[in-house]
């Protein structure tokens, strides 16, 4: 008996340190995601079910919402969202959220991943790069400088820089330069040049 009960015992602490010690972890969630595990096994998540281990070449499908996904150690996972494919390795943060056009905002928060789209072509992004992502067009650097290969294999650096160039900011109205002497019919004085 006493045996039966260590055994059971030690079971449950393996299992603790293997969550505990998991080197893939999703650190912020909301929506759904699609879970494919290595032995082809799928699962729906809601934002509200548990998290399950997520084992060393898995992938996870953002089907709606936000992720935050740190990977530690030697494992890696493949990350879908809006067309876009994320290749996250070992030591690498990305966060992922949707925005209501249907395009996919990727930001590497730590380390370097790699985007790939379905037309083959692929943007890789290190520390600090943000990247609005949208099937069938080249990304649009939000942040940082991205090495993007188009499917034709041409490579191009892609900078958020030359894009902020073009950007024309709001006119902010100066209270103090504004006549705020509004008339109407009844109170204007007829002032025009107009002589009968």
């Amino acid at each position: 008996m006493v045996k039966k009960l260590f055994v059971f015992l030690s079971a449950i602490l393996i299992s603790f340190q293997s969550v505990a010690f998991a080197a893939i972890n999703i650190e912020t969630r909301t929506g759904t995601l699609r879970l494919t595990l290595p032995d082809g096994s799928v699962q729906d998540i809601a934002d509200t079910d548990p998290l399950p281990v997520i084992p060393d070449g898995a992938v996870i499908e953002v089907l709606s919402g936000i992720i935050s996904v740190v990977v530690t150690g030697n494992d890696s996972v493949n990350l879908l969202a809006g067309g876009q494919s994320v290749v996250v390795g070992g030591g690498s943060t990305v966060n992922v959220s949707f925005e209501p056009t249907g395009a996919v905002i990727l930001e590497c928060a730590a380390g370097q991943v790699s985007v790939l789209a379905e037309d083959g072509s692929v943007a890789e992004l290190t520390e600090g790069d943000q990247i609005r992502a949208m099937a069938g067009s080249t990304p649009e650097v939000l942040r940082g400088e991205v090495s993007y290969t188009d499917a034709s294999g041409q490579t191009s650096n892609l900078t958020a820089e030359a894009q902020a160039e073009t950007y024309n900011p709001p006119v902010v109205l100066n209270a103090n330069t504004l006549d705020l002497n509004i008339q109407n019919e009844e109170t204007a004085a007829d002032t025009s040049p107009v002589t009968p």
